[in-house]
């Protein structure tokens, strides 16, 4: 009986490290999972005609890649996107929910397309916010520009609203805390003691009092609801929350309702 214990113990404590390693071993390669941006798909976008290519360099050398696509009619207000962790920047401008008479920055993450770098937590928060001042000295954007943040992209676009004057924010799926969401998957890790890139958006949030849009997935299961709300619930500013039933966290777009609430969301903050 002795020797079936001990064996068992072993085999839980093999299995115990096993699993941190797998958690916490490969942080970066599982959050950032990155994506690719062929030739043959800028030139597509190059061949459009509706879109500038954009590049901006950072303090530390670093080269972010992206679009911005202009309405016909110009200064207009503007959004800037961030999106998912394995999301590509062009990949939204197809299928955008975005007014066409607003401006829309798309630029991909460091190691993200033709970006160079490696991301982290700081360098997509030191990045939106040159990507805001880039927009804000553009003599062709007013000063209405909204951060709008899907999934991990809800981390650098709180964070843009935290530390400079948006006119609002929208958050698709947002974090409370990496950390939280890790901890619920997780529940018998040390998480909070071992993990990188937090991203702390409800301690932002407490921050933050201009507009918020939140949208989410009722049957989200990558960020569960309730991980979502205690961001909303923590936001100082007016907050509009749209609940769609019978989606996840990535057959949002498919519904009616979030094109809608988005552009309801920003024609107020137009007037």
């Amino acid at each position: 009986m002795k020797l079936i214990l001990v064996t068992a113990g072993v085999f839980g404590l093999l299995y115990f490290g096993l699993s941190a390693l797998q958690v916490f071993g490969n942080q970066d390669a599982a959050l950032f999972i990155g994506a690719e941006l062929s030739e043959d798909r800028a030139q597509e976008l190059r061949d459009r005609g509706e879109v500038e290519e954009w590049y901006v360099d950072t303090s530390d050398d670093e080269t972010l890649h992206g679009w911005l696509k202009l309405p016909e009619e110009t200064p207009a207000p503007a959004v800037i996107h961030f999106g998912g962790n394995a999301e590509e920047a062009s990949m939204t401008m197809d299928n955008s929910p975005y007014p066409e008479d607003w401006a829309q920055l798309y630029m991909n993450y460091r190691g993200y397309g033709w970006s160079t770098g490696d991301p982290s937590q700081e360098a997509l928060y030191e990045d939106a916010r040159l990507l805001f001042e880039q927009l804000a000295e553009d003599e062709r954007i007013t000063d209405v520009i909204v951060p709008a943040g899907r999934s991990m992209g809800s981390a650098p676009a709180a964070y843009t609203s935290y530390r400079e004057d948006t006119a609002g924010t929208i958050l698709i799926s947002p974090y409370d805390s990496r950390t939280r969401v890790q901890e619920h998957r997780h529940p018998w890790m040390p998480v909070r003691t071992f993990i990188d890139h937090p991203f702390p958006v409800s301690e932002q949030a407490e921050e933050i009092d201009t507009p918020l849009l939140g949208v989410i997935g009722l049957e989200d299961q990558v960020i569960p609801p309730e991980h979502s709300r205690a961001t909303f619930d923590a936001w100082q500013g007016e907050t509009a929350v749209t609940e769609i039933p019978n989606e996840g966290h990535n057959t949002l777009h498919r519904s009616s309702e979030y094109e809608e609430a988005i552009t309801a969301f920003l024609r107020e903050l137009e007037e």
